[in-house]
């Protein structure tokens, strides 16, 4: 039509949006790291959701013990059971933001396995008594910034892993 702006490509669409000048490149470390002892099927292109925290000064330790009391169990569960293929907990190895100081990940085939690692969950703190549940979050609040946590989920566009055949 006259007097239109032409439509943008592709690329002016993600320049749009995203600031190439400031990248997100990050030398990261797993503190824990689990996976499914099965082959991974052929053509898998996983999802992967991470969970961002920022844990305060001097309580890294005591985070990590937290971590491995109430959601490493949880985790180890829905790897035996396939939900998830893998997870970890992970620290910026060189040190390259001071959005985050560790982050958990785990890596399912479908975005329909995310609702069922939810659900997992849910279930394992509905199973607890309310003055149970309140101290679990009274304990992770006192080692975080709850502010400062953020979540995303990628996609692997390409991925391979010595089992696929």
């Amino acid at each position: 039509k006259k007097n239109q702006k032409p439509a943008m490509s592709t690329m002016e669409r993600a320049n749009d949006v995203w600031d190439a000048s400031k990248p997100r490149d990050w030398f990261t470390r797993d503190i824990v790291f689990a996976a499914g002892s099965g082959p991974m099927p052929a053509g898998l292109l996983p999802f992967t959701r991470y969970n961002f925290a920022q844990v305060k000064p001097g309580k890294s330790g005591e985070y990590q013990a937290w971590w491995g009391k109430y959601i490493k169990p949880v985790l180890d569960g829905l790897v035996k059971d396939g939900t998830i293929g893998a997870y970890g907990l992970s620290v910026e190895e060189v040190k390259t933001t001071n959005d985050f100081t560790h982050f958990s990940w785990v890596s399912v085939t479908s975005l329909g396995a995310l609702d069922k690692v939810r659900a997992a969950f849910m279930g394992s703190f509905d199973k607890r008594s309310a003055e149970e549940r309140e101290a679990i979050f009274q304990a992770v609040g006192n080692l975080t910034d709850a502010t400062a946590s953020r979540a995303l989920v990628t996609r692997s566009v390409i991925f391979r892993e010595a089992s696929m055949k």
